[in-house]
């Protein structure tokens, strides 16, 4: 688990639509929030998703986002690329977030955990 995950799902679960969306097979997923108690705080779950961008694009239709509104967070090139075709901002957790930055102005922000990711949010309301 990555630092202040938790922390994330519980401040914002309540106040933001959540909306996972990953290449794992379900089994993996299911294991992952059985264990933390996390199905509870995502509005959707898609999991086995060879096509992200299309996913991202469907639940900006069906919930009738702006995407100038949302946040997607990943951890891979993948995510990045369903974000900027989807036209969403994107938040990367990496290892050695600084030189992500200096390597990628795509970005919103990166950190290696999900604690700069809630400083963030908060600072904006």
């Amino acid at each position: 688990m990555v630092l202040g995950a938790d922390i994330f799902l519980a401040n914002f679960a309540n106040i933001l639509d959540l909306h996972l969306i990953s290449a794992a097979n379900n089994l993996e997923v299911t294991k992952t929030f059985n264990t933390f108690g996390w199905a509870s705080y995502f509005k959707s779950i898609h999991t086995k998703v060879k096509n992200k961008s299309d996913i991202f694009n469907k639940l900006i239709i069906e919930n009738d986002y702006m995407p100038s509104m949302c946040l997607s967070v990943g951890d891979t090139d993948e995510d990045l690329n369903a974000s900027l075709h989807s036209k969403v901002d994107f938040w990367r957790i990496v290892i050695n977030a600084e030189n992500e930055l200096r390597q990628f102005s795509e970005y919103v922000g990166a950190s290696s955990n999900f604690l700069d990711l809630v400083n963030f949010l908060k600072s904006i309301g």
